[in-house]
């Protein structure tokens, strides 16, 4: 047993690392015989330091997560800007097949978005410099 704390690609595809809420509302549902077809959408209420824009990323490895599901998925290509409360994300579908991915899907979207966020502020600051990163 590892004693970092890092899902495995497992843990995540068995919902094992959603967040309780998520998984109590699926059973609540399974129990009561019920799976209503919803829509989720993913957008930013707001950005640090109260920068206008985002870039998206994660956008392959959320596709890739929610791919044997049967939901439908529209959204913004990988590395377009973004702004406050704009959609980035839609997934639509009945709601237990994809509610105990909500959890990894908002993660994979929030971590890439904000390391490609990051790149483009440090590329803006740096002008016409070279920008290298040493990870």
């Amino acid at each position: 047993m590892s004693f970092l704390h890092i899902a495995t690609d497992e843990d995540i595809r068995s919902g094992v690392v959603s967040d309780v809420y998520f998984t109590r509302v699926a059973k609540a549902l399974e129990f009561a015989g019920e799976n209503p077809h919803v829509v989720m959408e993913v957008r930013a209420q707001a950005f640090p330091n109260r920068w206008p824009w985002a870039v998206l990323g994660g956008v392959e490895e959320a596709l890739k997560l929610l791919e044997d599901r049967k939901v439908d998925v529209v959204g913004m290509r990988e590395g377009s800007v973004f702004g406050q409360e704009e959609t980035v994300m839609a997934v639509s579908g009945h709601y237990l097949d994809f509610a105990v991915y909500e959890t990894a899907l908002l993660g994979l979207l929030c971590q890439a978005s904000g390391v490609a966020t990051k790149a483009a502020r440090c590329k803006l600051a740096a002008g016409e410099r070279q920008v290298i990163s040493f990870g």
